[in-house]
């Protein structure tokens, strides 16, 4: 039972945050490709299309 209770406890913190969910989705993806870009680029790696 106390089990149960932590995890609605720790589903209880992100329930505001529920409705900003794909701003904060797309935010997180747009962050990880810029990374990969930034990285990319100060190893000189360009791709040619």
């Amino acid at each position: 039972m106390a089990n149960a209770k932590e995890r609605v406890q720790h589903r209880a913190i992100f329930v505001p945050v529920k409705p900003y969910e794909p701003l904060l989705l797309g935010s997180a993806s747009l962050l990880v490709m810029w990374l990969l870009l930034l990285w990319m680029y100060r190893r000189k790696l360009f791709l040619r299309i």
